[in-house]
């Protein structure tokens, strides 16, 4: 027997068994339908909000965005907006000075958002934090939907769902398949212990509990999230708290975005290897974040490598190569479409998923992968890049909520 096909078929098997495993992870997590069991919301609770914007040439967005902030809806004497200049060389300063009641912390250096959010954090007088990005667009109840389950004094932090705007494109499409499915994931995930991806933009934790992130972080918002779930306590998704943004109508320049986050995600990861089972971290070290570090951290490399060693393969045994690599797909896809046929009665509403929508979330998923190999090969050997790129392309147009 060829070496090559041995270990094609070695593989072959691993890839097999962490996507069953992951899928019948996925499975299980769709039996949990109850919405945080056990925590009490206060509608009347209404702590002090700090809302916290840092920002670095946003000159473009950086008005519609304080304008947004003031829309919101909720007490004003019990919000500050605290905006973090990184040494920003356009207007965005200028802007933010025709405002009144914000305040304006300025740093002569660009050295990254930890740094930018570690000098917040020294200032801000809230007993919540709302991290938010300048170039998105919050809906005006967010804080209506979070702020109450931080009466129940489990939850560390939360986070909102992306809506994405903008014209249609495949960019947009693939994006809004991945995370449909996501969104749904971390949900389940939210109410049987905690999710730590977060998404960025949107996050709110309890100020007397978070710290800034470490100053390499390119992930700060898993970062704070798996750091708050350490302290023992909660780390949930609301997919009722909305906030809208645009994705890259280019294909090229959202892989991009993805391979960084990527980055971030194999560095956080990576850092907090010690939850894997975790007796101390409940559910969530013993099935969560062993699920996410296998698809996150191992499914990336061992795919690239199966596909590697199948051409090799196929060169030498194509007929034996040919049949064991569909019958892997036809096990490994059946399993699939009936496990995203259950989330998309989640996800769509109780609408059916059709075959389109399954197949795109399928490539998204496999665009994943080849980015998050990308970023772990580049953390590797280059380091982390922690000072965050603009993305010109979403920035042109102004981004409203709905």
């Amino acid at each position: 027997m060829n070496i090559f096909f041995t270990i094609f078929s070695f593989l072959l098997l691993l890839i097999s068994l962490f996507s069953l495993w992951f899928l019948r992870y996925c499975n299980v997590l769709i039996k949990y339908k109850n919405k945080f069991p056990g925590i009490k919301q206060d509608l009347y609770y209404k702590p002090m909000v700090s809302i916290i914007i840092p920002v670095y040439n946003e000159e473009l967005m950086i008005g519609n965005k304080i304008n947004n902030t003031f829309e919101l809806e909720y007490p004003e004497e019990k919000r500050e907006i605290i905006v973090v200049d990184s040494a920003s060389t356009d207007n965005t300063v200028k802007i933010v000075n025709n405002f009144k009641n914000i305040t304006l912390l300025t740093q002569q250096e660009r050295m990254g958002k930890a740094h930018a959010l570690s000098l917040a954090f020294k200032h801000a007088k809230g007993d919540l934090f709302l991290i938010t990005d300048a170039d998105a667009m919050l809906n005006k109840d967010v804080l209506e939907k979070i702020v109450p389950l931080f009466a129940d004094s489990s939850i560390g932090a939360a986070t909102g769902k992306l809506s994405l705007v903008g014209k249609e494109s495949a960019s947009k499409i693939s994006e809004q398949a991945y995370r449909t499915f996501f969104d749904t994931l971390r949900f389940y995930e939210s109410s049987i212990a905690s999710t730590m991806i977060f998404n960025g933009p949107l996050m709110v934790f309890r100020s007397s509990i978070i710290e800034p992130p470490s100053i390499n972080s390119v992930a700060d918002d898993t970062e704070m999230a798996l750091q708050v779930i350490k302290k023992g306590y909660r780390a949930v998704y609301i997919p009722e708290a909305t906030f809208f943004e645009r994705v890259p109508t280019r294909n090229s320049i959202r892989l991009k975005q993805k391979e960084r986050r990527a980055q971030g995600l194999i560095q956080s990861f990576i850092k907090h290897r010690n939850m894997l089972f975790a007796d101390n971290y409940g559910l969530f070290g013993k099935m969560i974040f062993p699920a996410e570090f296998i698809i996150h951290v191992l499914f990336p490399f061992i795919l690239i490598f199966t596909f590697f060693f199948m051409i090799l393969s196929f060169y030498y045994e194509p007929v034996q190569t040919l049949l064991i690599t569909i019958i892997a797909i036809i096990i490994i896809f059946s399993y699939a479409i009936g496990v995203y046929r259950k989330f998309g009665l989640e996800c769509n509403e109780g609408k059916k998923s059709n075959f389109k929508s399954i197949l795109i979330t399928i490539l998204s998923f496999l665009q994943l992968q080849l980015a998050l190999f990308k970023g772990a090969v580049k953390l590797f050997f280059f380091g982390s890049s922690h000072k965050w790129e603009q993305i010109k392309e979403v920035r042109v147009e102004e981004v409203k909520d709905k």
